[in-house]
């Protein structure tokens, strides 16, 4: 009988674990089983890890106005990849700032990319820190479709999974990496 109050505490604690999984994992993306081993470099991003001014959106709300210049971003090459992709997101909107699709240079010069459908760069409301992470996705061939809107808010795993299909199977992205920049309104991050 006392083994009772034992075996329904313990499976007490194991229904327990089972609701915080789900919930732990709402915030994973589909690449998370893909490890991040792109080296990804960037000089647009400072040592203090704060996103050049001059990267920001040339508007309001940003205080000084940045010169929305595209960021420099280098890679390491991965055997196997016929292109990449370069995203930019800012992870605390969920908002996509860059998006370049089909490269297959393995660096970015700062400014390169001036069309704002490929690039705009953060305007984030007054407050803290947002983080733009940019992040680097080596692809074994062209995925069957790119799905992402600039200048909005996505869905990140959407465009995730497109950019892991190709020939309607799974498995199109071989490895990831990322660099992390801050920026926040009134930065004035020159160097």
């Amino acid at each position: 009988m006392r083994a009772f109050p034992s075996l329904t505490r313990a499976l007490a604690c194991v229904l327990a674990l089972l609701c915080l999984v789900p919930a732990a994992l709402a915030g994973a993306t589909p690449d998370a089983s893909i490890p991040p081993s792109i080296t990804v470099t960037s000089e647009s991003i400072n040592a203090d890890g704060r996103l050049l001014t001059v990267c920001a959106a040339d508007r309001s709300p940003n205080k000084p106005k940045g010169e929305n210049q595209s960021p420099q971003v280098t890679f390491t090459p991965v055997e196997g990849a016929t292109n990449y992709v370069v995203l930019m997101f800012d992870t605390d909107a969920n908002w996509l700032h860059m998006a370049l699709w089909e490269l297959t240079e393995l660096s970015i010069a700062q400014g390169q990319y001036a069309d704002k459908k490929i690039y705009v760069g953060p305007y984030p409301p007054g407050g803290g820190d947002h983080h733009y992470r940019i992040e680097v996705f080596a692809l074994a061939s062209t995925p069957d479709k790119t799905v992402g809107k600039m200048n909005a808010s996505n869905n990140y795993e959407k465009i995730i999974k497109a950019l892991d299909t190709a020939g309607g199977q799974p498995g199109n992205i071989l490895l990831r990496g990322e660099i992390t920049g801050l920026y926040k309104n009134k930065d004035n991050t020159a160097e």
